[in-house]
């Protein structure tokens, strides 16, 4: 067993998150896991947004088996990026492995992680697939089972962050953050405003660039690989590089997106892994029918939009998206941020995921 596996997890619970059954799960599900497998453990409850970036920040990363959270999204938003702010964050992020356990409203990440694993991601006490992220953690843990687990490095016009899920405006971000305050309801809450959002839809005049990634002789993606170095990505008030591609239109949709299900039902990126170094760039243009996007709302589980007129799904390393109008949200992880220009660039298999297998 390597030496970091034998040091305790921290494990962050968030007791207001999304459905607030978080406390549960640790308590009904996590907890006896550990205590079975012999794991030590340090438990942390979160007090206030940011709790969990300040105390990664202040301990000894290095004493620290992995860092667990229990929660949504948001809590891993905020954990990658409390690291990030660190002078050492690439290395701390490549021997400090990461858990998930599904105590939010969509849990990407976990479902994500549970798709690529074949392990089910609705099941269990709570309908989350938590009895197999149980595992996930402690087998992890245990015996030093780790997937890769790849980061997309993100700059706004107020700073530079750290996202795992995505990039986003358009009716996914509207109905996100527009829903926020019955975040109570799960994920559910997305789809009560859906089909108002497809009777009036909301177009985003925009600019899109990107790298798209290379093919070899068969076809096949050359994604970017852990020991790529990074590319340079010029302030957002210049151009982009000339090897770029850009164009204008008017957009539902536009998601640089890292994962392939944005909550337990909605398979966007249906070929998209936890660690396959690329960033797959889902354009939805205005000219999508409307019978078509009904069609899709009746299929995310499936993917419903894929090849559909009017959507394209490009595998790229690095992407600029460029609002012009109307104003709207910026989500980056489920996260609002300043409506405005951002960019980002794939950085492949920075992290590791605690799983099973």
């Amino acid at each position: 067993m390597a030496p970091n596996e034998t040091k305790p997890l921290l494990i962050f619970v968030n007791p207001a998150s999304g459905t607030k059954i978080a406390r549960k799960l640790f308590s009904k599900s996590l907890k006896p896991d550990l205590e079975k497998n012999e794991l030590e453990y340090e438990h942390v409850e979160t007090e206030y947004a940011g709790y969990a970036a300040e105390l990664v920040q202040q301990k000894d990363l290095s004493n620290i088996g992995g860092v667990i959270t229990i929660s949504g999204d948001g809590l891993v938003h905020e954990v990658l990026n409390g690291i990030y702010c660190l002078p050492n964050w690439e290395h701390i992020l490549k021997t400090t492995p990461i858990g998930v356990m599904p105590g939010g409203s969509g849990n990407a990440l976990n479902c994500s992680l549970l798709r690529q694993l074949n392990q089910p991601h609705q099941d269990g006490r709570y309908r989350l697939g938590e009895e197999y992220s149980s595992r996930n953690i402690c087998n992890g843990a245990k015996c030093g089972k780790k997937v890769g687990f790849d980061l997309i490095e993100v700059e706004t016009q107020e700073k530079r962050c750290i996202s795992f899920l995505g990039v986003t405006i358009g009716i996914v971000a509207d109905v996100d953050i527009g829903s926020e305050i019955i975040r109570f309801l799960g994920f559910m809450r997305s789809y009560l405003l859906v089909a108002y959002k497809i009777l009036v839809p909301r177009v985003y005049h925009a600019r899109v660039s990107y790298l798209p990634l290379l093919k070899d002789g068969s076809g096949k993606i050359i994604p970017v690989k852990p020991t790529d170095p990074k590319i340079y990505l010029p302030p957002l008030d210049q151009p982009v590089p000339s090897d770029w591609v850009s164009e204008h239109g008017r957009y539902l949709l536009v998601y640089a997106l890292n994962l392939c299900f944005l909550d337990p039902v909605n398979l966007l990126a249906p070929k998209s892994r936890v660690d396959d170094g690329v960033i797959w760039l889902v354009m939805v243009k205005s000219s999508m029918q409307r019978k078509d996007i009904v069609d899709w709302l009746m299929n995310m589980k499936t993917g419903g939009h894929v090849n559909k007129p009017g959507v394209e799904m490009i595998p790229v390393r690095a992407f600029r998206i460029e609002p012009i109008r109307p104003p709207g949200y910026l989500s980056i992880d489920g996260e609002s941020f300043k409506f405005g220009p951002v960019q980002g660039q794939m950085l492949a298999k920075r992290a590791r995921l605690f799983c099973a297998t």
